[in-house]
């Protein structure tokens, strides 16, 4: 059975004494976001270029040079 917080393959009879190695988990937690993070781009760009997006880099810019 694979764990449902790390991946890993755990026998049914080790369910209990199963530790996820932190690695592994953050590997597991990266690869079920892939889609968000390969989508994160586009919709960052799509943002910045909307209204709200657009007065936020004014006013970055804005507030930097004070």
């Amino acid at each position: 059975m694979p764990c449902e917080h790390c991946g890993a393959s755990v026998a049914r009879d080790a369910e209990a004494a199963h530790e996820c190695d932190d690695d592994r988990r953050l590997e597991f937690r990266v690869f079920a976001l892939r889609s968000e993070i390969e989508s994160f781009d586009g919709e960052w760009t799509a943002w910045l270029r909307s209204p709200h997006g657009l007065f936020e880099l004014f006013y970055a810019e804005r507030t930097r040079r004070a």
